[in-house]
C-alpha cells in the first residue's frame, strides 16, 4: 500500500507540474502575440499619418519618406545584436524590453515639436521593434515540437497581420481629427506607445522562459561580440 501510495502521489506530482507548465506556455504564447500584434501595428501608424503630420510640421513627401527609412535602417542595422543579446539575457526579457524601448520612443514621436525630434525618435524606434522578432520565433520554437511548430507561427503570424489592419484603420480614422483638444496624430502615437508600454510590462512579469533553456557562460564583452559576428559571417 505505502508504495502504491507513493507511485500515486508522485504521477499527481508529474500531472501538476504539466498542467503548470501548460499554463506557463500557454501565456507566454498569447504575450508573444501580443507584441508581435504590437510590432506590426506601431509599424504601420507612422505611414498612415502621413498627411496630418505634413500638415503639421510642412513637411515634403520626401521627409516624410524618411521618417519610415530611418527607422528601416535602424532595425537592418540592430537585428544583427539580437542573437548575441540572446545568450546574455532571457528572451522574454529582450521581448518585454524591446516593447518598452518602441513604446517610449512612439510615445515620444507623438510629442515632438519639430521635424527633427519626430526624426530622432522615429529612428530609435527601430531599435526596439529589431530585438522582439527574432526572440518570439526563437521563443516559440523552443516551446514547440516540430509537428505544431508550423502551426504555431501561422497563429501568431495571423495575429501580427490583424495588428498591421487595425493598426492602419486606427490611425487613418483618429489621425485627421481632433481628439480631446489635440490633434488626433499626436493621439495615436501617444495610445499606440502607451499600449506597447503596457504589452512589455507584461511580457516582463507574466511570460516564461521555456523549459531547458541555458544561456551561454559569460565571457568578455569583446570576445563574445567577435565570436557572435564570426558566426554571422561564416554562415
Amino acid at each position: 500500500c505505502r508504495r502504491v501510495g507513493m507511485v500515486v502521489a508522485r504521477t499527481g506530482s508529474t500531472g501538476s507540474r504539466g498542467a503548470a507548465e501548460g499554463r506557463r506556455r500557454l501565456v507566454t504564447t498569447a504575450l508573444c502575440a501580443l507584441a508581435f500584434f504590437a510590432e506590426v501595428a506601431d509599424e504601420q501608424i507612422t505611414p498612415a499619418l502621413f498627411l496630418p503630420m505634413g500638415k503639421t510640421f510642412e513637411l515634403s513627401p520626401s521627409q516624410l519618406g524618411v521618417l519610415t527609412l530611418s527607422r528601416a535602417l535602424v532595425q537592418a542595422v540592430a537585428s544583427f545584436l539580437t542573437g548575441y543579446l540572446a545568450t546574455k539575457y532571457r528572451r522574454v526579457t529582450i521581448i518585454g524590453a524591446g516593447c518598452i524601448s518602441w513604446g517610449v520612443c512612439t510615445f515620444l514621436v507623438g510629442s515632438s515639436v519639430t521635424y527633427q525630434m519626430a526624426l530622432a525618435f522615429s529612428a530609435l524606434n527601430g531599435v526596439g521593434l529589431a530585438v522582439v522578432i527574432p526572440s518570439v520565433q526563437s521563443t516559440l520554437a523552443d516551446y514547440y515540437p516540430a509537428e505544431v511548430r508550423g502551426a504555431t507561427f501561422g497563429s501568431v503570424g495571423f495575429v501580427s497581420s490583424l495588428g498591421g489592419v487595425l493598426g492602419g484603420i486606427y490611425a487613418t480614422n483618429l489621425g485627421a481629427r481632433a481628439v480631446m483638444g489635440r490633434p488626433g496624430w499626436r493621439f495615436v502615437f501617444h495610445s499606440t506607445g502607451v499600449f506597447s508600454l503596457v504589452t512589455g510590462f507584461a511580457v516582463l512579469f507574466f511570460a516564461h522562459e521555456p523549459p531547458g533553456s541555458q544561456r551561454s557562460p559569460q565571457k568578455p564583452r569583446q570576445q563574445g561580440l567577435r565570436e557572435h559576428f564570426g558566426t554571422l559571417v561564416n554562415v
